[in-house]
């Protein structure tokens, strides 16, 4: 279990973001300023020595120009460390989210055949943490767009669905996998796969569009029309899935029938 209340965890979110953008506009900022008084700077110069500009003079400017290169590329470099940090930052709020999600899942299914009225509202809370997981996941996803981090995004996401496929012959039969927990690792691992199968189920695969295709970065790979194709995939997945199960409890099934007409 988490030690992070959930408003701590929200306004640490909406905070970080808030100070991700500012310090994002500022930067833009400080470029365009830069870029301006360079300009302006080489105008004036070009205007008082139209005629008779010395090689002392000519020798300053690109001195002057040597000294900003590295101040510039250092610029670009801290820039773009701080949309990698923004990335990551969205990343682990969003599993954090949906280990929420799956903490609160396990705890309904162990207390479904106790209270009925307390069952119905760990089952809203659980609705609750997936809303906010994926307004976490569009937010992240629209800034990758902006920042051209399709491929990120994309990888995150394409993580969460192996997550959610792995995860569901365990949520099948998540009430007794949750009576049987033991360590208490083991049980923050499940409750986080238990969260990214609700949250893939009900909210990821029925978008269907959520990928960041080529039109929208085009370092991305993806085409428009292949971006659907991994829903399909999973849908194919999980029949092959039912059918297993179903085929091996009718095995199991015609095996106690073959052992009771024995005895």
């Amino acid at each position: 279990m988490l030690n992070v209340r959930e408003e701590d965890l929200t306004e640490e979110a909406v905070e970080g973001m808030k100070q991700i953008i500012l310090e994002l506009l500022q930067r833009a900022g400080e470029q365009q300023l830069a870029a301006a008084a360079a300009a302006a700077a080489a105008a004036a110069a070009a205007a008082e020595d139209d005629d008779d500009t010395s090689a002392a003079e000519v020798a300053g400017r690109l001195q002057t120009q040597q000294q900003q290169q590295p101040k510039q590329e250092q610029d670009q470099q801290q820039q773009q460390q701080l949309t990698e940090e923004a990335v990551e930052g969205m990343k682990q709020i969003i599993l954090e989210l949906l280990q929420r999600a799956g903490e609160q899942q396990q705890q309904q299914q162990q207390q479904q055949q106790q209270q009925q009225q307390q069952q119905q509202q760990i089952c809203g809370t659980t609705r609750r943490y997936l809303v906010k997981a994926m307004i976490c996941l569009e937010a992240l996803r629209e800034g990758c767009v902006r920042e051209r981090e399709g491929a990120a995004f994309n990888t995150f996401l394409l993580q969460l669905q192996q997550q959610a496929a792995a995860a569901a012959p365990a949520a099948a039969a998540a009430a007794a996998a949750a009576a049987a927990a033991a360590a208490a690792a083991a049980a923050g691992s499940q409750a986080l796969n238990v969260g990214v199968k609700y949250f893939y189920d009900l909210f990821v695969s029925k978008r269907k569009n959520l990928l960041i295709t080529n039109l929208e970065d085009n370092a991305v790979e993806i085409e428009t029309d292949a971006a659907a194709d991994i829903y399909k995939q999973q849908q194919q997945q999980q029949q092959q899935q039912q059918q297993q199960q179903q085929q091996q409890q009718q095995q199991q099934q015609q095996q106690v029938d073959v052992l009771d007409l024995i005895e």
